[in-house]
């Protein structure tokens, strides 16, 4: 069975006479900095003089050259997107690597493609928590945190476990639970959740409404019921603790329980979906995706743009800008 870690297992102090180093002050940078400060560690933060920098100086932290963080801190926390990272490393990072450092990520994205190879004498540790940042901290500060992966991808000190004990304690992770995994296990499921899973559910979402809008629906409603009361949200974020199908049971009438037995394999064909599936997968262990995505960031993402584009100027958003007007959520 896989190890589950709590607070009894970490100990916070165990890294307070190091510097710890954060790269990137940015969704998961902001949350983990601050969360690690609040818990007494030594913190300092490099990041480029861009946009993220007043939301720094207003939590209270001074911004420094991201060489000088990879020289100075004895654990650096690489928290930038991961087509930035081989860059930023061997720019700012590699050239400061010395005996018994520890190089800590929030994915494994740059370990399990080979984009980045640490040195044989330091310790190389992934945190990778599985909330956003900002639902990061604010759990926090209510006592709570979010639940994490933990992995040790190399040991060199022999007391690479202690340390990812010890940052998990610190941003809050082993309150609720921290899940030891590997960086491979890590990145391929992760990638998977992110291609397969998610563009399911948005595209379902748009795909509905832009169908009851076609069938004559006022937008207003079409968009109530889709997505935007809330109610989808609330039934997942509930079966997270209470189970996803014990929730939907206890919240819902009988009759959309009937529907979705008769309707799910209908406008979800599980044999369909698992041969895409298959597909999507294959191309995250073979690498192909990792080019693919190296490819598009060469070119500035003009995928990725085109994507964002269309969205903004869709019905489904400016049905939603308009609604927000409307509802005092």
């Amino acid at each position: 069975m896989t190890k589950v870690y709590y607070d009894a297992d970490g100990d916070a102090s165990f890294l307070k006479s190091s510097t710890i180093g954060i790269i990137g002050y940015g969704i998961q940078g902001r949350a983990q900095s601050q969360n690690l400060r609040d818990s007494g560690f030594e913190v300092i933060v490099g990041n480029r003089d861009d946009g993220y920098l007043a939301n720094a100086n207003k939590d209270g932290f001074q911004l420094h050259p991201l060489s000088e963080v990879g020289e100075k801190a004895d654990v650096i926390m690489i928290l930038i997107p991961d087509d930035a990272q081989q860059g930023v490393y061997e720019a700012h990072i590699q050239p400061h690597m010395r005996e018994g450092k520890t190089l800590v990520f929030a994915h494994g994205f740059s370990l399990r493609y080979k984009r980045i190879v640490p040195p044989a004498d330091v310790d190389v540790l992934l945190l990778a928590p599985r909330m956003p940042g900002r639902m990061i901290r604010e759990r926090y500060l209510k006592g709570s945190g979010a639940p994490v992966f933990v992995g040790v991808h190399q040991d060199y000190t022999g007391t690479a476990l202690k340390k990812v004990l010890s940052l998990a304690k610190g941003i809050g992770a082993t309150r609720v639970g921290a899940l030891e995994v590997s960086v491979e296990e890590e990145t391929e499921v992760d990638h998977f959740i992110e291609h397969a899973l998610i563009p399911i559910i948005i595209r379902a979402i748009r795909v509905s409404f832009d169908f009851l809008v076609e069938q004559g629906y006022s937008r207003e409603v079409a968009l109530m019921e889709t997505f935007s009361s809330g109610e989808i949200g609330e039934l997942i974020f509930e079966g997270a603790s209470e189970g996803l199908y014990e929730v939907f049971i206890n919240n819902t009438s009988p009759t959309a329980q009937f529907g979705t037995a008769y309707y799910g394999d209908k406008v979800f064909p599980e044999k369909e979906a698992k041969k895409l599936m298959k597909d999507i997968l294959d191309k995250i262990k073979d690498g192909s995706f990792a080019e693919i995505l190296k490819k598009e960031g060469e070119q500035n993402y003009p995928i990725l743009n085109k994507y964002r584009e269309a969205n903004k100027k869709s019905l489904l958003t400016q049905t939603h800008q308009q609604q927000k007007d409307l509802f005092k959520f």
